[in-house]
């Protein structure tokens, strides 16, 4: 007699759930982004002011007023009451110094950061 692998619900939906997310990173497009997190990342207002922008309908990306949510390209030519808004790009310089001790006793290096 042959025994069946049995396959529990949970293990089909479980698999199920896996393939349809697989699906959604394969779809997502790095290249876009969210227009309230451009409009705060641009230092223009923050997220939720960026949304209530939007839906005021002073917002607009290649002269079409967008809505609340919208993915637009990263590189998209983005307008507020009809002045340009430009990304902000940041530079970050970290610095580190380490100092070390010799300790006396036991020729150990303690070091402080």
């Amino acid at each position: 007699m042959v025994k069946k692998n049995k396959v529990s619900v949970a293990d089909k939906k479980k698999k199920l759930y896996n393939r349809i997310m697989d699906e959604k990173r394969i779809t997502t497009d790095q290249t876009t982004i969210r227009i309230n997190k451009y409009l705060s990342a641009a230092g223009v207002c923050s997220r939720r002011e960026a949304d209530q922008l939007t839906d005021a309908g002073r917002v607009t990306v290649a002269g079409k007023e967008i809505g609340t949510g919208e993915r637009i390209p990263a590189d998209a030519e983005v307008f507020l009451d009809g002045r340009p808004v430009k990304a902000e790009t940041r530079q970050v310089l970290l610095l580190f110094y380490i100092f070390r001790e010799a300790h006396p006793a036991d020729n150990r290096m303690h070091g402080f950061f």
